[in-house]
């Protein structure tokens, strides 16, 4: 199969994917979602936790109070309380159900959503026949060249 061949066949691909499977992956992420709350656990009050803020910083204590919009962790300097918007979204997946939930369900619709792209290709590619193309290419400024 030719570059040019490819190239529309991967543009095929990619449109029919894309028109096909925004409501598919929608329903499957949901799916994915609700099976796998119930999976999480959350760290035991009392034991020692590390936690990454929205801006990268890395802070780490005994975690003393879990709730559904807020940690608060004993630290060196006292206690801290940190709302669930300043936490890293990979931190409040440690710490939250929802977020939890979330990170996994993404992670397996992109894996979903990766096996339906090479699904679709296969099928597309066996519809693709082989074929010749003649372009004219200009090699240079004063050449005209025929290429198969």
């Amino acid at each position: 199969m030719n570059i040019f061949y490819k190239s529309v066949f991967m543009i095929l691909v990619w449109v029919s994917s894309s028109v096909f499977a925004a409501e598919d992956l929608k329903s499957y992420y949901e799916k994915q979602k609700a099976e796998i709350a119930p999976a999480f656990v959350a760290p035991s009050l009392g034991s020692e936790v590390r936690l990454k803020l929205s801006g990268g910083q890395v802070r780490s204590g005994i975690l003393m109070k879990l709730s559904a919009s807020s940690i608060s962790v004993m630290t060196d300097s006292g206690m801290v309380d940190y709302k669930r918007s300043v936490l890293h979204e990979s931190s409040r997946a440690d710490f939250f159900v929802e977020d939890f939930a979330h990170v996994k369900a993404i992670e397996k619709t992109q894996e979903y959503k990766k096996q339906l792209n090479m699904t679709e290709a296969a099928k597309q590619a066996a519809n693709i026949h082989e074929g010749s193309l003649y372009v004219s290419a200009k090699i240079d400024k004063s050449e005209n060249k025929e290429v198969e």
